[in-house]
């Protein structure tokens, strides 16, 4: 269903045996589906730039620097509610979400929740205002470990006065 929409999907990395076969079978069937296996610096900037999206539906990230990285570049990210993706991108229609820091985020882990996170991204993408919105404010976000450096240091900082 994801393939039948109106969108190319370029998929870049590594994965499970079996999600690349049947990913090679499926880039047969499709021609709006474009395979990179392996990881190619220069081609996921590429993509990062070239990118309406990026999706990452992974069903387990304590971290993740991707989705910090598609910020950068302006490419909203499509994320799973799930560990650091979570705790870094906020759902665009979230009220209470930060500015900095938007994507969408799947509501569960499925492919009901996938084809409707790509269905809200192509919504949000004709609302060009909205769209310029997100991805300006996106661009303009601090993801260094500036801020996080300095509150560690001032605290070391404290802590050693306190000892002395």
């Amino acid at each position: 269903a994801l393939l039948e929409m109106k969108l190319n999907l370029a998929i870049i990395g590594e994965g499970a045996p079996t999600m690349a076969s049947r990913l090679k079978e499926a880039a047969q069937h499709y021609k709006n589906l474009f395979l990179f296996f392996g990881y190619d610096e220069s081609l996921s900037h590429q993509m990062y730039a070239a990118a309406d999206f990026l999706l990452m539906p992974s069903s387990f990230e304590p971290c993740g620097l991707n989705q910090l990285i598609s910020l950068r570049y302006g490419t909203p990210p499509i994320v799973h509610r799930v560990g650091g993706l979570y705790d870094s991108i906020r759902d665009i229609e979230d009220k209470h979400a930060p500015i900095c820091g938007q994507g969408i985020a799947l509501e569960g882990f499925n492919r009901d929740s996938l084809i409707e996170a790509v269905k809200h991204a192509t919504r949000l993408q004709k609302s060009k205002r909205s769209f310029k919105k997100v991805i300006k404010s996106n661009m303009q976000c601090d993801v260094s470990f500036q801020k996080s450096a300095e509150a560690y240091l001032e605290r070391y900082r404290e802590i050693l006065e306190k000892e002395r």
